[in-house]
Parts: structure tokens; sequence; C-alpha cells
């Protein structure tokens, strides 16, 4: 006769018994992930308590390590005119292309490979999600936070000049 867990089937809802419920990829995580040696208290319940480090690793790899291989620039430069259209894919196009040292604009290797390097690190400390299907979303949330900071940086000037002269809730 084999072996047979007591339980069949698991008592404990997480959503329901505690007030951190689990949403979207946290579903499917493995208790252990964020309950390291089975320790269930002072568990970190914002996204950098987990996340910090996927970002910091990114941030270093596309904005030291590859620029100063790839002799690529990593910083972003606003588009001072067009349409709102035109300068949103502006910036949302800065995550795919860059500029050189020598000035010239190539396809932005450092931002695209630095951050599939540290999706690559990082699924080296998560041990229950090491296939390409579990690293996809994870370049994605990289790529998707870096174009949004792109974003708040093409259009935060403009914002914070229209809202200062009607509001004057945004100046220090």
């Amino acid at each position: 006769m084999s072996w047979t867990p007591l339980r069949q089937t698991l008592e404990f809802d997480h959503n329901r018994e505690t007030k951190y419920p689990l949403r979207g990829l946290h579903q499917n995580v493995a208790c252990r992930s964020c309950h390291v040696r089975n320790v269930f208290t002072n568990v970190g319940k914002q996204c950098a308590d987990c996340h910090y480090s996927d970002y910091a690793i990114g941030d270093y790899m596309t904005e030291a390590i590859l620029p100063t291989i790839l002799h690529q620039d990593p910083r972003y430069f606003r588009r001072p005119t067009g349409s709102v259209w035109a300068r949103l894919g502006y910036a949302a196009g800065q995550i795919f292309w860059t500029h050189s040292d020598s000035g010239c604009r190539q396809f932005n290797f450092s931002e695209i490979g630095g951050n599939s390097t540290a999706v690559a690190i990082s699924m080296a400390y998560y041990r229950e999600n090491r296939d390409v299907m579990d690293g996809v979303p994870k370049l994605g949330s990289q790529l998707g936070v870096d174009m949004a900071s792109n974003i708040l940086k093409q259009f935060w000037p403009d914002l914070e000049r229209k809202c200062s002269r009607k509001h004057n809730f945004l100046k220090l």
C-alpha cells in the first residue's frame, strides 16, 4: 500500500483568511516562495517587498552594464513637439530604439537584453518558475514598467505646467 497524505484538499483559503488576497500570477506561486521556512508572520505585502530585486537588477543591466558594453545611450530624451499620439508613440518606442554613443539610432539591445538577463537571474531564485513560459510575463512586466517611466518622463512637465497654473497644487 502506498502512502497518502492525511488531507486530500487544501483547507486554508488565503483570500478569505488573510488581509492579503492572492490575485493574478500570485495565485500560482508556491506558498514557500513567500513563507520561507514556514514563517507566516511579517511577510511583506507590497510589490517591492518581493520584486524590488527584479527591478533593481533590470535597472542595473539596462542602464549601466549593457550600455557600457554595447556603447548605447540609456538616457531618455523628451520629444518637445508633436501631437499627443506622436509623443506617446515616441515614448513607448524608446524601449525598442535608442542612440549609440556616435548618435546613430539602433535597436535597444541594452533594454531588451538587460531586462531579459534580469528575468533569467530572477528565475534562479524563484524555484517554482523556471521555464520560458514563466519568464515571458516577467519580461513583459519589466518592459512595461520601463515604458510607463518613459511616458511619465515625456508628459509630466506638460501636466505639471498645465495643472500648476490652474490649481497650484503640484508645486512644493
